[in-house]
Parts: C-alpha cells; structure tokens; sequence
C-alpha cells in the first residue's frame, strides 16, 4: 500500500496512515470465511422513480466481480457497509478485499487513520479519541471521514448497561456525476444506524431526499445516538444522587454509611462520564465541518435553497444538543468531586471522632491506673507492717513449739528441722516451675514473631 505522490499527499503525509495502519494489531479479520460485508446501492430509473439494490459479500472474488459488473457501474448512492463482530474484534473484511475498495474509488489515505480504530483490541483505550475528521477537495470532488463516538445501552441482567462505542464514515461526493459513496464501520451487526437505514432504504421519499440532499445521511449518521447521551449521563447521575443522599445524611458520630466502597463508586462514574466532553465537542466539529462542505456546495448551486436552510437549521439544533450534553458532563463531574469529598471528610471526621474517644478513654485508665497504684502502695505498706506479725504468730501456732508449765518457758521439739526442711525444697520447687514456664512463653512469642516476619514485610511492600 502507497499512496500517489500528489501534493495534498504530502501536505497531509498520507504514507504515515498507511505504515500505521499495516502495523496495527489485527485491524482485519484474517480469514475470508469470516467476511461479511454489504453494498446497498441506491438508483435513478428513467421514469425518475428509485430502485435499490442490496448485495450481500463474502470474499475477495465476488467483491472485485460486483465492483466491476457493468450493471453495477450507474449507481446514484452507494453504501459499503463495514462491521465488527463486536467492539472487541477486527473488521469483517479482509485486507485484501479492503485493498479493492481503496484502489476503485481512490479512497484519501486518511481513510487509513479512521480504520485503524476498528482494530482487535485486549484492552479498552482510546475512550475519548475519535478519529478527527479528515477532508479533500478538489473542483468537483469533496471528500470526508470522521470516527463518532456514542453511547449504546446492551441489554444485561445486572452491572452497567451503557458501553462507549465507536463508528465510522467515509463520504465521497462527485460533483460532475453528483454520485455519492459512502463508506461506515459499525461496531456490531445491525448496529442502530443500519437498522434504521435498512428501514428507511425501502421508502421511496427517503431514496429520493438521499439523491437530492447528499449530507442527510451525515445528520442521520450523527441523530441516531446523539440522543442517548442524555440517558447515558442521567444512568449515572441517578447512581451518584444515591451516594450523594447517604453522604450528606450521615452521621459521623455513629457506623458511616459510606466507605471506601462508595468513594470507589464515585471515581467509577467519573471515569464513565469523563469521556462525554471530547466526544461532544468531536460532534460539534463534526458538524462544523458539515456546514463548511453545506456551503462549498450550495456554492455549486447543487442544492436548493430550502434543502440548504434545512440542513443549516439541522446543523445547529444538533450541535446546541451537543453543547448541552457537554456542560451536563461538567456539572456532572463537578458533581462528583464533590460527593467524593464529603465523603473523604466524612471519614476523616470519624476517624478523628474515634481517636478522640479512644484517647479520651486511655486518660480513664491512665486515672485509674494512678488510683490503683496508690491503692497498691496502702496495700502493700499494710502487709509489710501485718506479714511478720503474721509469720511469727503462724510459726508459734504450730504442733512443734510447747509451753512447759512447770519452767514457764516454750519448748522447740525435736522435729521442728522437718518444716524447713518441706518448705526450702517446695519454694525452690515454685520458682523453677515460674522460671521455666516463663521462658517457654517468651521463646512461643519469639517464635511467632519470625513466623509472621516475613509476612509483614510483604504486605508493607
């Protein structure tokens, strides 16, 4: 793949798209059995009735033969319609089939940027990008391509409904012929914009307004999902105006009913309504330029004064709509930042309320344990005034000391050895028991201590 050395070539550095493109990761599906592309042509009959023609291709062979049946060649509008599987997988469409295309219709190269957001991906990226719009003219020719991204609700049974995708469109407008080719990349099958194409394709007043207006399909394009926007952010808004009632209504002197979780919740709604402001301003520029390529045209004289002024009107009533999801995604974020501050403030309240009861209590037993002491050292005093009184009265009680009554004096019998003799060995007895279980409970300690060692040093790391 190069492109023709022509000065809007390289003005534009057109062989950048194509090296870009050739090394993306799968921007094709690589088997021709998996392709799946369709040609809806659209036809000016003789009578100036229209007649369609839809075609549904498979591999390299039918399209080249389709392109260059002669039947095929007087077409008024011609839709290429290219699909992803899903968000996730490459076009349907093989490189060599995608190689026909480009070379029949001498397709800009910038078309190359614009397909190279349909790529295999592994991760979500490039939310807020869209492929910006590209545009060549020349005298008769006016060419444009511009990625769009929208928000889709998919059915599911629990979690986000509402996914980011992206599509794509290439328009080419011959003045001399006044024939049209679009080319769109879809995420999915039958995404919104064919169905409803599909739809109106069957109606003759729609085929004729197509040949007449050739940017209607351009504000279809951008009409079909600009609406969903709104309920896109309001999803969200509504789940943050949850966790904004419980933050505010909390008390911090009791269990909070928001935590962590609910500030995890809040960055995870901004990070989701976070891509609405490039998408936005993307659809502005977008119609921006449509305007531009309204007047090149109307400068032609190819289209009548009230088609021009409903095109115009059209255009600003889309792009006010536009500009009006964008400020609500930045009151939404500002939203956000807010309820994701009172409840940091919340928590740090708590927790400076628990330290506070915490410390408060630790003052209690600081108190008391003064008491205690003083109570200790009355106690103790006591005992050491009582404890040899004790002691004396005890050792004379015993069976091993008499009274002679005719000497008047006390008599120490024989065996009085045996009392010592029981009580040195028993308290030594005691002291090694102490000893020993004292040092069996520090080296468990010790133990447990090196067991969990390393384990605190991971979870600090």
């Amino acid at each position: 793949m190069c492109s023709a050395v022509t000065p809007a070539a390289i003005a534009a550095n057109s062989d950048l798209y194509i090296s870009r493109y050739a090394e993306l990761r799968q921007p094709c599906t690589d088997t021709e059995s998996e392709t799946f592309v369709d040609i809806l042509d659209v036809y000016q009959a003789m009578n100036g009735e229209c007649q369609l023609n839809p075609a549904t291709i498979r591999n390299s062979k039918h399209l080249e033969d389709h392109l260059q049946d002669l039947s095929n060649q007087d077409f008024s509008v011609r839709f290429i319609l290219l699909r992803q599987a899903c968000s996730w997988l490459p076009l349907e469409i093989t490189r060599a089939m995608l190689q026909i295309i480009m070379d029949k219709y001498t397709v800009m190269p910038e078309m190359y940027d614009l397909l190279g957001c349909f790529c295999d991906r592994a991760v979500q990226t490039e939310e807020g990008f869209c492929s910006p719009l590209r545009l060549r003219q020349s005298s008769s020719v006016y060419e444009i391509s511009y990625g769009y991204r929208y928000a889709e609700k998919k059915p599911v049974k629990k979690g986000n409904p509402w996914v980011i995708r992206q599509s794509g469109i290439y328009h080419r407008f011959d003045l001399a012929t006044g024939r049209s080719l679009y080319i769109v990349c879809s995420p999915v099958l039958r995404s919104a914009f064919e169905q409803r194409l599909f739809q109106l394709s069957n109606t003759s007043h729609f085929q004729m307004d197509v040949l007449a207006n050739p940017l209607l399909v351009h504000h279809m394009f951008v009409s079909t999902h600009l609406g969903d926007l709104r309920n896109y952010a309001l999803h969200f808004e509504q789940r943050l105006e949850r966790i904004w009632n419980n933050a505010i209504t909390t008390d911090i002197s009791e269990v909070l009913t928001v935590g962590h979780e609910s500030l995890s919740d809040v960055r995870y709604i901004a990070d989701r309504i976070l891509p609405l402001e490039p998408m936005t301003k993307g659809i502005e520029r977008i119609l921006g330029s449509l305007e531009g390529m309204r007047t090149w045209i109307c400068c032609q004289r190819s289209l009548s004064e009230e088609t021009s002024l409903m095109l115009k009107a059209s255009a600003t009533s889309l792009s006010n709509e536009a500009s009006a999801y964008r400020h609500n995604a930045a009151f939404i974020l500002q939203r956000a930042q807010v309820t994701a501050q009172v409840i940091s403030d919340s928590m740090t309240f708590r927790h400076q309320a628990l330290a506070h009861g915490q410390s408060q209590h630790m003052a209690t037993l600081a108190d008391s344990t003064m008491k205690d002491s003083v109570n200790v050292r009355v106690i103790t005093f006591v005992t050491l005034f009582y404890l040899p009184f004790s002691f004396i009265a005890t050792i004379l009680g015993m069976n091993l000391f008499s009274f002679d009554t005719e000497s008047r004096r006390l008599v120490v019998s024989s065996q009085f050895w045996i009392y010592f003799g029981i009580a040195f060995p028993l308290t030594a007895v005691t002291l090694i028991f102490w000893k020993w279980k004292t040092w069996r409970n520090q080296r468990r300690r010790s133990g447990r201590l090196i067991g969990k060692g390393p384990g605190w040093r991971l979870d600090l790391g």
